[in-house]
């Protein structure tokens, strides 16, 4: 391991905290958005050798929700070339979840059922 901090480049020395398989100053192993410190958090995430916590991590990272806008931390669906989350991706018309590995048909950029009950309008 490099004698350099990661963080702010200097010289190691004293009480270090190892990380991402690198040796930091205690006060440098920051999230590298809101620079909240990471020691002794149980999770924090890794973008281009840099450490996040969890939040700021999916806030920038992580796809976007085309109904609800939100960060898509778990399971997502990607239709219709934008992603969703699971529960999100409904018909249009009866509101009901789509499953994707079924086919449905798009109306006015709008998913729906295939061979649902519901009619596109």
């Amino acid at each position: 391991m490099s004698d350099t901090c990661p963080g702010c480049k200097k010289k190691l020395s004293g009480q270090t905290v190892t990380a991402l398989k690198k040796n930091w100053h205690p006060g440098c192993f920051l999230c590298g958005k809101c620079a909240m410190s990471l020691i002794g958090k149980d999770e924090f995430m890794e973008q281009a050798n840099k450490p996040y916590c969890k939040e700021c991590y999916h806030n920038t990272f992580s796809p976007k929700c085309a109904k609800c806008g939100e960060a898509i931390k778990a399971k997502c669906v990607t239709a219709m070339n934008k992603t969703w989350h699971p529960e999100h991706f409904a018909c249009a018309k009866c509101t009901m979840p789509i499953d994707v590995d079924n086919k449905f048909k798009v109306a006015q950029n709008k998913p729906y059922h295939n061979g649902c009950e519901c009619e596109v309008a």
